[in-house]
């Protein structure tokens, strides 16, 4: 009973470990997503690891981003709900741009265009504005 137990436990940690917010980048609308459902979630750290910034720089990342992100999305009360309007890929396949509308706790609505970039076959939210 205890083996089943741990084996039940394992598997929700493990299903839980991949609905968070980096579950799938295999285009440039589910990275979009991903990262958005961070911002909501206030989890820069997962925020970051779907950018295409290098390793060195994460925790500096983390720590400006967590910070202004913060202060923007709390004071229209907070990420309500997203969705995709549109998603244009370039033609060399390297870049896209994902038209993302997003509404906020105080009412507001907004369209924000999140720009990706492919890096060895993974699209990531580029860390170009």
């Amino acid at each position: 009973m205890k083996k089943l137990f741990v084996a039940f436990s394992l598997a929700f940690m493990m299903l839980a470990v991949m609905s968070s917010c980096g579950s799938s980048t295999s285009s440039p609308s589910e990275v979009a997503l991903a990262a958005t459902k961070c911002m909501q979630d206030k989890d820069f750290s997962g925020y970051v690891d779907l950018t295409d910034t290098d390793s060195d720089s994460k925790e500096m990342m983390v720590s400006m981003i967590g910070e202004k992100a913060t202060q923007q999305v709390d004071s229209k009360g907070g990420i309500t709900s997203f969705d995709v309007q549109s998603e244009e890929i370039a033609d060399d396949g390297k870049t896209a741009v994902v038209k993302m509308n997003i509404a906020y706790g105080n009412g507001d609505t907004e369209v924000k265009d999140i720009k990706c970039v492919n890096k060895d076959g993974k699209w990531l939210v580029s860390k170009d504005k």
